[in-house]
C-alpha cells in the first residue's frame, strides 16, 4: 500500500489508528507529531524530541494538543530509575544532592549507515545532540525527585571529533558542565572513546548512589555507598524501552495515573533536555581532535563507570 492510498483509508475512516511511533530523525519530529494530533492521535517521539531552532513551534504544539505528544527517553525509563523512585527513601539516605553526573560513551565509532548523526540539518548538531539528551532528560527527573527544582545553567563546554573519515564538522563527543541550584552538573557523551558506560551519579552530603542503566553485556544496577553499602540488579531489564513503550500503552488503552513516568514529567524532561542542548551549542568551541580509544581531555570526568564484577560472562 502507497503512503498516498494509506492516507486517504485513514481520512475516510476505513484505518483505525490508535497510536503512531515516530521511530525517525529529529528533523521530521515536528511534522509528524503535528499530523497525527490534529487527528487526534497520541504520538511517540523518538529523543531528541525536537530540533534546537523548532523547540518553540513544539511547545505551542504540547499546549494546543494536550495529552497527544509522548517523549521517548530510555534513560528516564530503566528499572533502576522506577525503583528509586518507588523507593525514595533510598535517595533520601544520602541527603541533600551536592554533584550529579551523567555518562552515555561507547567505545566504537560511529556505525555505518548512520552518518545522519552528525548532519546538523538532520539531527540538530553533532553526536552530542543525539546522545547528551538522553542524561540531561534523567538529570531533570531526578534533581526533581531530590527537590532541585532549579534549571541547568550550562558554564562549560567541550567537543571533540575523533580522527577517522566522517562527513562535515561536527562533534562525536560532548562533554557539558553547569550548575542546578547548589548541585554541580557534569555530563558527557560520545563514540570511539575509552570506555563503554551508560549511567548517571547523584552525590548528597551522606552517600553517592550509581545508577547503570544497562547496556550490552550488562543488567541495570544500582550502587549505593553510604553507611549500609548495597547493590540493586535487575536482570533481563534492558536499557529502558520495556518501561517506555509499557507507558505509552498505558496512555493508548490504560490509566496514565499508573505511569511511571507521568506525562507532564515526560515532557518537561523531554523539552528542558533539548533547551539544555540550545544552550550547550551556543557555547561550544571547535572541536579536539581524538583517536578513537581515547577520551579528549576535560576539565574533569564525570563520575561513574561499569562495576566489573556486573558485567556477564560470555557463554
Amino acid at each position: 500500500m502507497s503512503v498516498e492510498e494509506f492516507n486517504r483509508r485513514v481520512e475516510q475512516g476505513a484505518i483505525t489508528i490508535d497510536g503512531v511511533i515516530a521511530a525517525v530523525p529529529p528533523n521530521v519530529h515536528y511534522d509528524i507529531a503535528r499530523q497525527w494530533a490534529e487527528r487526534n492521535v497520541p504520538v511517540w517521539v523518538e529523543k531528541p524530541l525536537i530540533l534546537t531552532d523548532q523547540l518553540d513551534q513544539m511547545e505551542s504544539l504540547i499546549a494546543k494538543y494536550p495529552g497527544k505528544i509522548f517523549p521517548v527517553d530510555f534513560f528516564m525509563d530503566c528499572a533502576p530509575v522506577n525503583f528509586l523512585l518507588a523507593n525514595r527513601k533510598i535517595l533520601q539516605s544520602i541527603g541533600k544532592i551536592r554533584r550529579f553526573d551523567g555518562c552515555l560513551v561507547e567505545n566504537w565509532p560511529l556505525e555505518s549507515g548512520r552518518e545522519w548523526l552528525v548532519d546538523p540539518k538532520v539531527s540538530g548538531g553533532g553526536l552530542g545532540m543525539d546522545i547528551l539528551v538522553h542524561p540531561f532528560a534523567l538529570a531533570d527527573k531526578l534533581l526533581t525527585a531530590c527537590g532541585i527544582t532549579d534549571v541547568i545553567l550550562i558554564e562549560d563546554v567541550v567537543c571533540g571529533r575523533y580522527n577517522e573519515n566522517l562527513p562535515g564538522t561536527e562533534e562525536t563527543y560532548m562533554y557539558v558542565e553547569g550548575r542546578a541550584g547548589n548541585a554541580s552538573i557534569y555530563i558527557e557523551g560520545g563514540k570511539g572513546v575509552d570506555e563503554h558506560y551508560y549511567g548517571v551519579s547523584l552525590t548528597g552530603e551522606h552517600g553517592r548512589i550509581d545508577i547503570c542503566t544497562g547496556m550490552e553485556g550488562c543488567d541495570p544496577y544500582i550502587s549505593i555507598q553510604n553507611q549500609e553499602n548495597k547493590i540493586y540488579s535487575f536482570p533481563n531489564q534492558g536499557i529502558g524501552y520495556r518501561g517506555t513503550f509499557f507507558d505509552f500503552l498505558l496512555l493508548l488503552y490504560g490509566s496514565s495515573e499508573s505511569c511511571y513516568t507521568s506525562l507532564a514529567e515526560r515532557l518537561k524532561a523531554g523539552v528542558n533536555s533539548v533547551a539544555y542542548m540550545k544552550e550547550a551549542y551556543a557555547k561550544k568551541k571547535e572541536c579536539l581532535i581524538y583517536t578513537v580509544g581515547q577520551r579528549p581531555p576535560v576539565p574533569e570526568k564525570p563520575l561513574g563507570q561499569v562495576l566489573p564484577f556486573m558485567i556477564k560472562k560470555k557463554s
